[in-house]
């Protein structure tokens, strides 16, 4: 039987915003960009610059190293990177040691716009840390470090829902 749009179930109830994780890391990852678009603007994105950093920090490695050290997966790394190179901010060389992996490079003009971002990044970071106390400040570091690092977790596929007449079929 189909619930209608004003009916409320036990589940729709027990869910409260207030306290929920994926609701609130989302407002403040809200919060966050848009300090990040006042401090660096839209030249390039939070992820962008990561990349960029990451490899102006360490030149050379291969695309596929990156992955892990800025978070992001590997089609959408390998779809920026494209990007990027097409903007001018990187290249792309077969490394030497192996020609199936690409090394990324920094270019001057990806230098240039990383260092011009560099000041505005460390302000997203002030601002950020600035609209909480401070007694919270090392534990929230410390929270977000310790669930980002976390390995990422294959898909489950959703428990089915079991019908009136399912149980007949469940029990073996």
């Amino acid at each position: 039987m189909k619930r209608r749009a004003h009916e409320t179930s036990i589940e729709d109830e027990e869910i409260d915003l207030s306290n929920n994780v994926g609701h609130l890391l989302r407002r403040a990852q809200q919060r966050t960009a848009a300090i990040y678009v006042e401090e660096i603007g839209r030249e390039m994105s939070s992820p962008q610059f990561s990349l960029l950093l990451a490899i102006l920090q360490e030149p050379g490695r291969a695309q596929i190293d990156f992955v892990q050290k800025v978070g992001i997966d590997r089609s959408t790394l390998s779809a920026m990177v494209d990007r990027l190179v097409k903007r001018g901010m990187l290249t792309r060389e077969r490394a030497q040691h192996d020609q199936r992996v690409d090394a990324l490079f920094i270019t001057p003009k990806g230098t240039a716009t990383v260092r011009r971002a560099i000041p505005g990044a460390y302000n997203v970071h002030r601002r950020v840390m600035q609209l909480l106390p401070v007694d919270l400040r090392v534990g929230f570091i410390k929270a977000l470090t310790v669930l980002s690092e976390q390995p990422a977790e294959p898909s489950k596929p959703k428990p089915r829902r079991k019908s009136a007449t399912a149980g007949e079929d469940d029990a073996e």
